[in-house]
């Protein structure tokens, strides 16, 4: 993981691999369900892991997923 996330944001990032190894995408309402904070927080985070090149995002506004990359 790169070094511009700090240890709790690489934890949450984690977190949501494991579901995305099971699962082909995730919403950020998901994410925001499996690390326990709200969807805005789950949101940033996504959009952050997407500029670093970790996942890429599909679909605009509230029908956007992401997967891996």
């Amino acid at each position: 993981m790169s070094d511009k996330m700090s240890d709790k944001e690489r934890q949450r990032i984690e977190i949501i691999l494991n579901y995305l190894k099971e699962n082909t995408s995730i919403t950020s309402s998901k994410a925001a369900e499996l690390i326990g904070k709200e969807i805005k927080t789950a949101n940033r985070l996504l959009v952050k892991a997407v500029n670093l090149g970790l996942f890429k995002s599909e679909g605009e506004y509230k029908n956007r997923i992401y997967l891996l990359k």
